[in-house]
């Protein structure tokens, strides 16, 4: 009997870890591996999200080298036994540090059921693929004139008198490709170098098949994994010409046209995947060199512009948003501003309901039209594909039959939510520009953008919110207003106690503390001395500081969890800050 009551007890643990394993495959995975012997496939980690870990008192620089080393030593550690097993297979795959996880490529699918296995993964998704949003045309042309309507519109011709114009700011675009050799933008491109281009950190392609989306009839016109910047559809050319476009003085197209631009290519002829918008979004965290080693944060842009969105129809569903989500998320603690087009699905209320346009912490950007009432295909907010019922757009820009560059050194008029993005993604330059003090200053860049849109009303009701509120759910805050936002960036300063917590001035994050303990101390300094006490009072690391160290990393893996205190002595004074070691 007690043989019988082992044996099914045994049993029973047997099917629940099969079951469990089962829990981690998506239904739509399995699905997939019933007709194909081989998969590529998404293995997800415990996610890390530095938007609570990285403090918003460091510069861009800081952030961004701390957020890459973070997010990679994560993935390191949750996925050490995955990787192991990958290797020994001969399976290819490719790491994402900004969302925790890894793209496999050409997996047996004999395998599937062992990776399930392994303890780390939390789960494994297919590889859904995606579309750019639409471009629509409507309404007359208005008169020709240096600048472009937009531009007039938002009073950046004004801006730029006052010789502001995005320079020391660089612009990440996120899309289709881009032709690099357009002479409306080719001399903004960070690559060129004077006719000498160096494609090492400005450009990335993360097309390396054709998608089955596309006209399976033909290759594609660029080719595929290029060391160099092309565009096989024309829309990642136009965005870009409104974020830096300029010929001299004659014409000027681009809210910044001093602004430096990287690029990467996410879609093939208009169509992409999960895996590369993931893929292309970490580039943007760490640029790379072209055979995509030697990673530097401090070369990422200060923004980037995301003109696109992930449908339902192509996959892209509640189950994996937050992988998008995350990677945005990621980003903006790193110091990156990260700008999305609202999407093409109005006028209906609550059809901003795609990821990532669904991003609290992006700016969503809806469109306006040249008579500066918002335009009919603009996607409206509240968001409630998800249940948190956000306020959304953030603002609306020009997106009504915007001129531009296109491939072929050729210029068009396109219209849509894409096209009001890249208005937005050049005023966040512009502040860059007027003030270096916001860069990496993420929040604050939004806050002054909505805080001095001019203000727009509709007689819409979306979600039992009035258009007529500020702000609302068709316009946001409303209608950019690049001089105004400029005017407010000059007048910022940062305050001190905000970036400084005592007397000799540092600051230890992140608090409560895992394992690694960073130690910010002022730009100017003398050396001195860092100790840890144990809640005892008893003394368990000394450090010495080096004159002028400013950014300490100190290891706590040995210290039991409770509470630390952290003295740091120098120059005949000392401060003390008190920490929870987890």
């Amino acid at each position: 009997m007690f043989k019988l009551n082992t044996f099914l007890v045994f049993y029973f643990v047997f099917l629940s870890c099969m079951s469990l394993q089962a829990q981690k495959i998506s239904e739509s995975l399995l699905e997939e591996a019933q007709n194909k012997p081989f998969l590529n496939c998404i293995l997800e980690f415990k996610s890390l999200n530095l938007l609570t870990i990285i403090p918003s008192n460091l510069t861009k620089e800081e952030k961004a080298r701390l957020a890459f080393r973070l997010l990679k030593e994560h993935l390191e550690h949750e996925a050490g036994t995955t990787l192991t097993f990958v290797a020994s297979k001969g399976i290819m795959y490719r790491l994402n540090n900004l969302t925790s996880s890894i793209f496999l490529e050409n997996l047996p699918k004999a395998l599937l059921s062992e990776l399930a296995k392994i303890p780390g993964i939390q789960r494994i998704s297919n590889n859904p693929t995606s579309h750019v949003e639409k471009l629509q045309d409507e309404y007359p042309l208005s008169p020709r004139s240096e600048y472009s309507w937009g531009l007039i519109m938002t009073r950046t011709d004004s801006v730029h008198r006052m010789n502001i114009m995005g320079q020391n700011a660089v612009i990440g675009g996120n899309d289709t490709g881009f032709d690099w050799t357009h002479p409306l933008i080719q001399r903004k491109y960070r690559g060129w170098n004077d006719g000498a281009p160096d494609h090492n950190y400005n450009w990335h392609d993360g097309i390396h098949a054709n998608s089955p989306l596309s006209d399976t009839s033909s290759v594609n016109p660029c080719g595929l994994n290029l060391p160099y910047p092309c565009d096989d559809n024309s829309h990642g050319t136009h965005t870009m010409g409104t974020m830096t476009g300029s010929l001299g003085d004659s014409l000027i197209l681009g809210m910044a046209p001093e602004a430096k631009w990287i690029a990467t290519r996410n879609m093939e002829r208009g169509n992409g995947s999960l895996a590369s918008y993931l893929e292309c979004l970490e580039w943007f965290l760490a640029p790379t060199d072209i055979e995509n080693k030697n990673p530097k944060p401090e070369l990422a842009p200060d923004v980037i512009n995301n003109s696109w969105y992930c449908s339902a129809e192509e996959g892209c569903n509640p189950d994996n948003w937050h992988l998008m989500l995350q990677a945005v998320d990621n980003l903006v603690a790193s110091g990156v501003v990260v700008v999305i087009s609202a999407g093409n699905d109005g006028p209906g209320c609550e059809t901003i309901k795609w990821a990532p346009n669904i991003s609290e912490n992006a700016i969503i950007v809806g469109a306006t039209a040249p008579n500066d009432t918002i335009a009919r295909f603009s996607s409206r907010g509240l968001v409630t594909v998800d249940s948190t019922f956000r306020q959304k757009p953030d603002v609306s820009a020009p997106g009504v039959y915007v001129m531009s560059s296109i491939p072929g050194n050729k210029y068009a008029y396109f219209s849509g939510t894409s096209m009001a993005g890249p208005h937005v993604t050049g005023l966040v330059a512009l502040l860059i520009s007027a003030n270096p003090l916001l860069r990496g200053q993420v929040d604050t860049i939004k806050s002054i953008i909505q805080r001095t849109a001019v203000h727009k009303f509709s007689d819409q009701e979306c979600t039992g919110i009035s258009g007529m509120s500020y702000p609302n759910p068709v316009y946001g805050y409303g209608r950019i207003d690049a001089l105004a936002a400029v005017e407010a960036a000059l007048a910022w300063k940062p305050l001190s106690a905000t970036r400084e917590l005592n007397a000799l001035h540092f600051s230890v994050y992140p608090n409560p503390v895992s394992n690694e303990l960073y130690v910010k101390l002022s730009e100017s300094h003398s050396s001195g001395q860092i100790e840890v006490f144990n809640g005892m009072g008893r003394r368990m690391i000394t450090r010495t500081i080096e004159t002028n160290d400013n950014l300490i990393d100190v290891s706590l893996e040995n210290i039991p969890p409770g509470l630390l205190v952290v003295r740091i002595s120098m120059d005949n004074k000392t401060a003390i800050q008190k920490i929870i070691k987890l």
